[in-house]
């Protein structure tokens, strides 16, 4: 989360500012690029990526930026604006061909109408010695009122795991030189001799296999077996696959069984930012449209915020979908839960950590649909916190609503009864190594820190939260 947050720093800074005369609004450094001919020149310089491992060239013109999570971004035109790319590593995932096919399926759902081109999955067979595939599509954007275009390449790394490389331009003179200069960094992409990255398993996407010699176990029979990611452990049942992003505070994961995708556990420490009404999110789009300073696709951002409007829980899961696309446009890839066809909503409040300042705390036991669609249940308990408040205009504008420790579990309706119990228990079960927790109280602001001790110090909260979670199910489901 730490992108957003810096988002919301510079945003609010440049609120200050909207009254001042000033015909231009600066957003990190700004750099103008000619498109390179041929393969780059001389002038190329290495990134390289402390946290995941890897190394590419390019040309020294363009800005890049390398995340708190490894991924680097270079910006072949305008920083912060379209065209650019990205390089990321994936480790213990899927294989190239397999992330591509599950980014389609994500994609699809994501833009819906919006696409102009559906994606289109082949072998890359300019670099045939190379296990690399390539993906493209093309999707309409209102805001812009252009066609944006996508271009992904996936390849399966020698030493195991996929780097994956993500364009995004619009069609002309854009497509030549960010084409040619993620094409340059994937010809001399290389990983570390030491790949700390692989050892330590602080992946985006990290698959637990089952224990060697285990038995296939049926739904009901679920055996909880322990992963140690590194940074945090967690017990999950055996071959399950398990999917993490974010860091500190806003660290979360996915697990869900892969014979049966729609049972599954979910927590995220934070999800944000959200607005406060209508009116801000108006606000914002004019601000967009209006102010040049604005004008940049960070800011763009905030058009596309979701007003939570009610501060519940229920309205967060109604919104679920919503956040979980923005999320991936503008922070990371990440396969979140699908959250549909909410009826027959039971709830319950609750008192956590977050009891003084919370707008709303609550488990909910729902009927919905997940990700085939099946008719699901699923158990939900999450803590909506508002930060605090900026006026402009007479509207609270900051974007400070988020919700916080948001756990989910979600299984067919038929077996929800008999599967719950472990499946809570699992979910419980997170925690952080001390040193994570020192780390993550060090790198943070104060209210970061309030959160990331209540999510890992205070044993005597989270025992509170496990027992709120599995009694309030138990008394609500019967196998019968």
């Amino acid at each position: 989360m730490k992108k957003i947050m810096l988002v919301i720093l510079a945003v609010l800074l440049l609120l200050s500012c909207v009254g001042c005369k000033r015909s231009e609004w600066p957003v990190g450094k700004h750099t103008q690029t000619p498109a390179p001919t041929g393969t780059p020149d001389s002038t190329t310089t290495n990134c390289h990526s402390k946290t995941q491992c890897f190394s590419f060239d390019h040309d020294e013109k363009y800005f890049v930026k390398v995340s708190q999570d490894g991924a680097a971004t270079v910006y072949t035109k305008n920083v912060n604006e379209i065209p650019y790319f990205t390089v990321s590593r994936i480790v213990g995932g899927p294989s190239a061909q397999e992330y591509l096919e599950e980014k389609s399926c994500s994609i699809q759902e994501e833009l819906g109408d919006a696409i102009v081109t559906q994606p289109s999955i082949s072998p890359y067979e300019t670099l045939k010695s190379r296990s690399v595939y390539k993906m493209s599509y093309k999707y309409a954007d209102a805001a812009q009122g252009k066609d944006v275009n996508v271009l992904y390449y996936a390849e399966d790394l020698a030493n195991g795991g996929i780097a994956v490389y993500n364009a995004i331009y619009i069609q002309g003179a854009d497509l030549d030189q960010t084409r040619r200069a993620m094409k340059y960094a994937l010809t001399s992409f290389s990983v570390d001799e030491n790949d700390a990255y692989a050892h330590s398993l602080q992946n985006q996407n990290v698959q637990t296999p089952a224990p060697s010699g285990a038995p296939q176990q049926n739904a009901n029979q679920y055996q909880l077996v322990s992963y140690d990611g590194g940074f945090f452990s967690l017990k999950v049942p055996a071959g399950w696959r398990i999917e993490t992003t974010g860091q500190y505070t806003g660290f979360g994961f996915r697990a869900y069984d892969p014979n049966d995708p729609d049972t599954q556990i979910f927590y995220y420490g934070t999800l944000m930012p959200f607005l406060k009404s209508q009116k801000a999110l108006n606000f914002f789009i004019d601000l967009y449209n209006n102010f040049p300073g604005a004008h940049t696709d960070e800011y763009k951002l905030y058009t596309e915020l979701i007003a939570l409007n009610p501060a519940t829980v229920d309205n967060l899961l109604y919104n679920f979908n919503n956040f979980a696309a923005i999320y991936n446009r503008y922070e990371a890839t990440h396969n979140f839960p699908r959250i549909d066809n909410l009826a027959n909503m039971k709830e319950s409040p609750i008192s956590t950590y977050y009891a003084g300042y919370a707008q709303d705390e609550k488990i909910i036991l729902t009927d919905l649909t997940s990700t085939t669609g099946a008719a699901c249940m699923g158990s939900f308990q999450a803590s909506i916190v508002d930060a605090g408040t900026s006026y402009n205009n007479g509207i609270d504008t900051a974007p400070s609503r988020s919700a916080c420790n948001v756990f989910g579990i979600i299984a067919p309706k038929e077996k929800f009864a008999s599967v719950y119990a472990v499946l809570a228990q699992s979910v419980c079960s997170l925690a952080f190594t001390q040193a994570y927790i020192d780390e993550g109280i060090s790198f943070s602001n104060d209210l970061t820190k309030q959160t990331q001790i209540s999510l890992s110090q205070n044993s005597a909260m989270m025992d509170a939260i496990n027992k709120n979670f599995i009694d309030y199910i138990t008394g609500n489901v019967s196998s019968d």
